[in-house]
């Protein structure tokens, strides 16, 4: 079987190898371009390789047995963790500088949390009611917005997706 060029190491350039930040510990964590999670030699924490880009394992039907199937299931797995990444600096965007005390807890709760599906688990923004009513009233207003900012942007995504089948559609016809 033939190697895809992207996975042939004598096609490489010079940006092939790269460090990437230890999300537990900060330690950076040397990956080749193809390498989509790695072992931390310091913390020994898996450390997922943010930067890899196999666009065409997405669409490709010989890319699993072409990476092979972990690699194959660590792309989907980066991809919500990128995912992830972008709704949490979108919700710190929205909480701004001037309010220190959202901004920690948001970051807390978003560290604590090991379910890669959701930002963080919203039943402990509620059970901080108990003990700062205030500043649980601010962080669920932020929170509400940021919901509803990451609905808007997904519509106008969806739009825009809509807006290009539709030329598509009317080139091909022409």
């Amino acid at each position: 079987m033939t190697k895809c060029p992207g996975q042939d190491m004598q096609q490489w350039k010079f940006d092939a190898i790269y460090d990437v930040k230890c999300p537990s510990c900060g330690y950076m964590v040397e990956f080749f371009k193809d390498e989509t999670k790695r072992k931390c030699p310091s913390c020994k924490q898996p450390v997922l390789n943010d930067r890899i880009d196999f666009g065409c394992a997405k669409w490709c039907p010989y890319a699993e047995s072409c990476i092979g199937p972990e690699q194959y299931k660590n792309i989907e797995l980066n991809e919500k963790l990128q995912k992830r990444r972008d709704d949490f600096s979108l919700l710190l965007d929205i909480v701004g500088d001037g309010n220190d005390a959202a901004r920690d807890l948001f970051k807390k709760l978003y560290s604590e949390n090991d379910n890669d599906d959701v930002l963080f688990d919203t039943k402990q923004l509620y059970l901080l009611r108990d003990t700062d009513e205030e500043l649980c009233n601010s962080a669920t207003a932020f929170f509400n917005r940021f919901l509803e900012e990451k609905k808007a942007r997904e519509e106008r995504e969806l739009q825009s997706r809509q807006r290009t089948e539709e030329m598509i559609h009317k080139f091909k016809k022409t």
